[in-house]
Parts: structure tokens; sequence; C-alpha cells
């Protein structure tokens, strides 16, 4: 219960964060806060000794938790931020390991300062003999204060503080770590990914997968009525929204359907897999439609040069275009997640992309936000 005001302090920044962060997309600062909090925040427990009220002890924890919470989640983000998305699990796997490890570390070593200052501190008050059987087995437990004579539970309250103390030095120590370290990032723009991400969960059936597939009449309307399912796939990749390959794959009865798609050197290489039973419609920029059988295939065709963005979706093609309208309709304060909101409307032109984010606003809101994002669409 005495942590309590660390763990909100380190929860509440968390959450603060997070919310700033998606908001500005600047993240810099928090880590160098945190490591400032951190480094202040441990010092300000020195003034703990043997007679400080249990609430002021308690309320003391708040600046390290805060701290704590700061350092956390710019971390978090920094690194999900910085690695490939074929990357992510590997790189959110190695931050929670450098944690729990470090987490290990820490105690050990905070554990042991804080256990032979302690014992000193009893060796000094009430000779080694007596500290000896105190701190033998572990068997010293708050408990057991009120049982002790009150020249020796004074001695163990003076001993433990002492402990602290110099517990809280090291804290000190790794505090400034972190705060040094923090000048060391470089703040890169946030990366388009999440955007793009957000963007296939809520418009995958307008063709942002890299595959699309159609089996008989659950997607092909024009098909018979009574068309046998799964005998048909269509594959149309769509490369741009930020992402230089993707691949899909769906178990049919008649076998794995894949197909995968990557850029290299403005060639588009486009690779699908068809089942058995079934027959492939395939769409390659600068070619018309052609139909493939079953088996493995693989394609090559150049990427025409990118054109002006006309609709939504191709501003959210241009990962920095799309960072620079999204910090516009933040600051017009567009309340909700930007990527949602656009993708409403990705087929609709740029023109009408005010009113896809605002569709409850005002004329004049509309007229304003959208002017302020037509500025960023000139060369």
């Amino acid at each position: 219960m005495l942590l309590l005001p660390l763990m909100f302090g380190m929860l509440g920044t968390q959450l603060v964060t997070g919310r700033l962060i998606s908001a500005n997309g600047r993240y810099r600062i928090y880590p160098i806060l945190g490591g400032t909090l951190m480094t202040a925040g441990a010092p300000a427990l020195l003034l703990l000794d043997g007679d400080t009220p249990t609430a002021l002890a308690s309320a003391l924890t708040l600046p390290i938790g805060a701290g704590i919470g700061l350092v956390m989640q710019s971390t978090t983000l920094i690194t999900m931020n910085s690695a490939d998305p074929r990357d992510m699990g590997a790189a959110n796997g190695t931050l929670t390991l450098a944690r729990t490890i470090g987490g290990s570390l820490g105690i050990a070593l905070l554990g042991s300062l804080y256990a032979a200052r302690m014992r000193d501190g009893l060796a000094a008050r009430l000779g080694p003999a007596e500290a000896d059987r105190l701190t033998t087995g572990g068997e010293l437990t708050p408990a057991l204060l009120p049982g002790l004579p009150e020249q020796t539970a004074d001695a163990v309250r003076l001993a433990v503080t002492d402990g602290l103390h110099v517990m809280l030095l090291g804290a000190v120590l790794l505090g400034a770590a972190v705060f040094a370290l923090s000048w060391l990032v470089r703040e890169t723009p946030l990366s388009m990914r999440a955007w793009v991400e957000r963007l296939h969960a809520f418009a995958g059936e307008d063709g942002l997968w890299a595959g699309r597939f159609q089996f008989g009449d659950w997607l092909d309307p024009a098909a018979p009525p009574d068309a046998p399912g799964y005998r048909q796939m269509e594959v149309r990749p769509l490369p741009g929204y930020g992402l230089t390959w993707a691949e899909a794959d769906l178990e049919t009865p008649y076998g794995n359907a894949g197909v995968a798609w990557r850029i290299s050197g403005g060639t588009l290489i486009l690779e699908a897999r068809v089942p058995p039973g079934t027959e492939a419609i395939v769409h390659l920029p600068g070619r018309e439609p052609f139909r493939a059988g079953p088996g493995h295939h693989q394609w090559k065709a150049e990427l025409p040069p990118p054109a002006s963005p006309e609709v939504i979706a191709d501003a959210v093609d241009d990962a920095r275009l799309g960072e620079r309208l999204t910090r516009v309709m933040t600051a017009h304060g567009v309340i909700g997640d930007p990527a949602a909101l656009a993708a409403r409307g990705l087929r609709l032109p740029l023109s009408e992309l005010a009113s896809v984010v605002v569709p409850r606003a005002t004329p004049e809101q509309v007229a304003r936000l959208q002017s302020a994002l037509e500025e960023q669409l000139r060369p």
C-alpha cells in the first residue's frame, strides 16, 4: 500500500505520455523528463528517517514512479517506431527481455548494498554479534519491532534508514545515467506504419491487402448463383501506403492460396500460389487483367512514376505528406484516430478530406480545415 503513489504515478504518466506522443509526434523530451524526475525523486527520499510520517514517506515515491512511467512508455514507442514490420515482434521481445534482466540486476545490486549497509549500521550500534543474530536467517521483520527492546528497535530503524539511503544513492546514479543517455535519442518522425495498419483494418475490403481473394459468389457479384465456391481468386496488389512488401494466405478446401509482393528498385515482384482446381485473375500495373491456373507463379512489373495526389488514398500513400496532414488535423482539434477517419473515404477526392474527417462540423470549420490541408498539398 505504501507504494501506491509510485504505481499510480507510473501508470498515469504512461497513459498521458502515449496520448501526447500520438497527438504531436514528439517523443524525445519524455525520456529526458523521466530521467530528471528519477534523478530528483531519489534524493527526495533521502529525507526519510525513523521519525518520518508514513503518509509523507509514501507520497515521496510519486516522482520516481512518474519518472519511470515517462521512460518506459517513450522507450516502447521509440523501439516500435524504429523497427521494420517484420521485426516488430523481435524488437518488442528484446525490449521486454532487456527490462527483465535490468530489473533483476538492479534489484540484486541495490538489494546487496541495502543489506550490507544495514548490517554495518546494526554492528556499529549493537555490536557484530547482535547484528549477526538479527540479520541471519531473514527473521527480522517489521512485525518483530514492537517486541524488541527499545534500544534495539531504535537501532534497527536507524540501520534500515542507512541501508535505504545507500540504495537511493545508487538509484540517483541510475537516474543520472538515464538522463544522460536520453540526450542521445535522435527524434525522427513517427512511422506511418501504424497509420497503414489501421487503414488495413478499416478498409481491407477496398483492396489495401497484399492480395484480395474472391471465391465463388462470396465476393464476386457477377458469379452465377450456383457457382462453386473457392474456384476463383483475384490477385490485386496495391503497393503504396508506406509499404514496400506484403503477403497473405488463406486455407481453402483445395489447398493453401497465397499472395506475396515486394518492391525492388522500382520493380514490383508478385508471387501467387494458386490451389488445384482454382483459377486466379491477376492485376498488374500497366497490364490488362489475365488469368493463371494452379501452381506457383511469379511476375514482375515496372511501377509507374508517382502521380500527384488526387484522392485521399494517394495522400496516405505518401508517408511524409500523410504525417503533415495528420499534424494539421490534430492542430485543428480533430477528435479521433486520423487513420480511421480518413478510411471512411479513401476513394474520395482530396478536396473532400476535411468533410470526411469532421462530418459534423459547420461549413466554416470544414472550409478552414480544408484550406489548411490544401496548403500541405502544394509543391
